[in-house]
């Protein structure tokens, strides 16, 4: 039997209460719901088993005219803010089944809320993508790790983007931009791709009052989008003179198709 999540299932529970009546609360389970003097009239219950919706009314749990049906589909188009297709073809490979036949799991789900006999036609479910195949994530990383020992030593900082869990090649990153930064302010290099700072411990930003270009005109924003060095910003050099105690660079990774 398919489930879905806690967070979803009482959104659209508090959705259905907005049509049964204000101030009814939901509840959910793997059982039917029994009467007894803790409910209320137009509260409502799911179970989650069955995937039946049950309203309490006049003091007893009537089994409502809406029961929740679940589908699957292996890409969605065209969805709109609030999870509706457009149209039919928009919709592919729609099935009962969470899975293919060779087993592979589809990324899409549907719910729609009505009669006994569920919809067939897939603009009628709200979708969501909940498979994390595609999962973008970006991690930094230090060749010579995160702590420079009596202020001595270098690293170069890298950012490496992994998608579905798997790290992308060289040539994959050479088509992302890049922009380095510090409490939101891009951070300056040399054409080099070396960061630059006072050797005190203080890294130069770009910043309204002062950019990278007017403290010396070797200085560039590290930044793919809008930067005077023609550079690709997947990596920079750090050295000990450049940080005081702690310092917390981000880097923001876009273009990723």
């Amino acid at each position: 039997m398919a489930s879905i999540s806690e967070t979803e299932l009482q959104r659209r529970l508090r959705s259905l209460e907005r049509g049964v009546g204000f101030g009814a609360n939901s509840y959910s389970g793997i059982v039917d719901p029994a009467a007894n003097g803790s409910y209320k009239e137009n509260d409502t219950y799911y179970n989650a088993a069955t995937n039946n919706l049950w309203i309490f009314s006049g003091g007893a749990w009537s089994l409502a005219n809406k029961q929740l049906h679940i589908r699957y589909a292996d890409t969605v188009t065209n969805v709109s803010e609030q999870g509706l297709a457009a149209n039919q073809v928009d919709v592919v490979q729609f099935s009962e089944l969470p899975f293919s036949p060779s087993g592979v799991q589809k990324p899409w789900r549907g719910l729609w809320w009505g009669s006994v006999v569920a919809s067939t036609d897939p603009t009628d479910y709200e979708w969501t993508y909940t498979s994390g195949a595609g999962s973008i994530s970006v991690g930094i990383y230090s060749s010579n790790g995160t702590v420079f020992r009596n202020d001595t030593g270098s690293t170069i900082l890298r950012a490496d983007v992994a998608i579905g869990g798997e790290l992308q090649n060289d040539t994959a990153h050479l088509s992302y931009k890049y922009k380095w930064a510090i409490a939101g302010d891009v951070i300056c290099v040399d054409s080099n791709g070396n960061i630059v700072s006072d050797g005190l411990g203080t890294i130069y930003t770009d910043t309204v009052a002062v950019t990278c270009q007017s403290r010396s005109l070797s200085f560039h924003r590290a930044d793919t989008d809008n930067s005077t060095a023609s550079l690709n910003f997947r990596q920079m050099n750090l050295s000990a003179d450049d940080i005081d105690n702690v310092k917390t660079i981000r880097c923001e990774v876009s273009n990723i198709p």
